[in-house]
């Protein structure tokens, strides 16, 4: 028994997001890395060379670095090239190259995705990693599979809490299209396509460029648009992968990097100043309302300094490339307006032992949930919805009393769990299509619900809303 306890116990902070580690390293720019496994960046070596886009991925639980790309090639975690992990179809001078996912339902299976460089032909492809193989470095099974052409180099991806598959997000070259493709434990899934916004116009390639972001808990998605010195912000349904309501922004010159504030109500930007206007870090507040109210919150936070791509991490701060620099900026409390935010400009130290380390002009991507604590957006998911499965329905949902279920099956065990994994309520044998009523005593927060049968175990996340 307490075996079994214990393993509900690791499956509930693997649910709640706790020790949400994939984000652990990132490998870019010039043979770099960055540790955060003690909380703070530590500076390492790497494998990798790349101008611009990349993407790592480390164990969740443990935080151990399992591989890393920069659309062209796949090192494990020793910095070998896996077999087959050469000549993948990405572009190293792509804004946003690769981007690694893990594939829902698998412990071993990650999808690659990669684009070309300024619209080119080879688009939007991925690779699929298996780390179940070669003794455990991992193996790349599935090359360059063609998804979508011509596509800008904009990637980006964000967990659906409610059923925890991905939403991976691209954009077409020379139109407004988004297209949300939804990676499930089936597969890639065909898109959900959503024309929406300024087109990103094919006179001038350079528009290709700039990063694409969804908030952490994927209810906006933000675009930098390159030479169109624009930036614009969406509403997404993580539901229905429908992009809509955009807030147009003017930016003084060439758009690159784009971040969320971790909250998400705040959203950073920079340009890099080519054209006669100055290199511009700057922050807006989503919360303002319609494209003109946002427009006014514009704080300039520097001039001068070349700031291009930006990175949330999961210590909270948000980082921030000097373009082919030693250095990299910081803003270290994302979350507050204006000089509150502590923007410093030369910050981490990429080079402290002088062998010419630098960064490109990006920064290792990652799905936008692996750097935020996935718990606050589990509210979000099941706000004003009742969850059901095919055996188990649970409402409302969330409720600021008490909650009812009905199941189609009998279950010998319904069990209900709080935030910290501590069993608070047991209930034996529920019988099917009867009505069971619980909770109206709970405090306010997320419980995890668990219905047990010799065929199954459901889990039900729930909210107990505040009066």
């Amino acid at each position: 028994m307490k075996k079994n306890l214990l393993s509900i116990l690791i499956a509930f902070c693997a649910f709640s997001g706790f020790a949400q580690r994939e984000a652990d390293n990132w490998q870019f720019g010039l043979n770099l890395g960055m540790n955060f496994s003690t909380g703070v960046p530590n500076v390492i070596g790497s494998q990798v060379g790349t101008g611009e886009g990349c993407s790592s991925i480390s164990n969740a639980a443990t935080g151990a670095l399992l591989f890393y790309t920069n659309g062209v090639f796949v090192w494990d975690k020793n910095g070998t090239i896996m077999p087959n992990g050469s000549g993948l179809l990405g572009d190293s001078s792509s804004t946003q190259a690769a981007l690694i996912v893990p594939q829902p339902g698998s412990a071993n299976i990650y999808y690659v995705f990669t684009t070309d460089a300024m619209g080119g032909a080879d688009g939007f492809k991925y690779s699929v990693v298996d780390m179940s193989l070669n003794s455990g470095l991992g193996d790349v099974t599935t090359k360059n599979f063609a998804v979508l052409t011509p596509v800008t180099e904009k990637l980006a991806a964000v967990k659906d809490p409610a059923t925890n598959d991905y939403w991976i997000m691209v954009h077409e070259w020379g139109n407004s299209d988004f297209y949300a493709y939804k990676l499930t434990s089936a597969g890639l899934m065909n898109p959900v396509v959503s024309s929406v916004g300024s087109p990103h116009t094919t006179g001038v390639p350079f528009n290709t460029y700039g990063q694409m972001k969804f908030n952490g808990c994927g209810t906006k998605l933000g675009v930098a648009i390159g030479y169109q010195d624009s930036g614009e912000i969406f509403d997404f349904n993580s539901t229905t992968g429908v992009v809509s309501n955009p807030v147009f922004l003017s930016l003084p010159d060439h758009a690159y990097g784009l971040e969320f504030s971790p909250g998400g109500n705040l959203v950073y930007i920079s340009n890099y100043g080519q054209s006669g206007g100055a290199a511009t870090l700057m922050q807006f507040d989503l919360s303002a309302g319609n494209s003109a109210a946002v427009m006014a919150t514009q704080i300039n936070l520097n001039v001068g300094s070349d700031i291009r791509g930006m990175q949330l991490s999961n210590d909270g701060k948000i980082y921030c490339v000097r373009s082919y620099n030693q250095y990299l900026g910081t803003i270290n409390r994302p979350d507050s307006i204006g000089a509150n935010c502590n923007y410093v400009d030369i910050s981490v130290d990429l080079d402290p032992n002088f062998n010419g380390r630098i960064a490109g002009s990006s920064l290792t991507g990652f799905p936008a949930n692996f750097v935020i604590d996935e718990t606050a957006c589990s509210a979000l998911a099941v706000k004003n919805h009742s969850f059901q499965t095919k055996n188990v329905s649970v409402f409302p949902n969330p409720s600021p009393s008490g909650f009812s279920f009905v199941t189609n099956e009998n279950y010998s065990s319904v069990a209900v769990y709080d935030y910290a994994g501590k069993l608070v309520e047991n209930f034996n044998g529920i019988s099917k299509a009867n009505k069971f009523s619980f909770g109206e005593n709970y405090e306010k927060g997320i419980y995890l619900v668990r219905f047990t049968n010799e065929k199954e175990v459901v889990s039900v996340k729930i909210v107990k809303a505040a009066e």
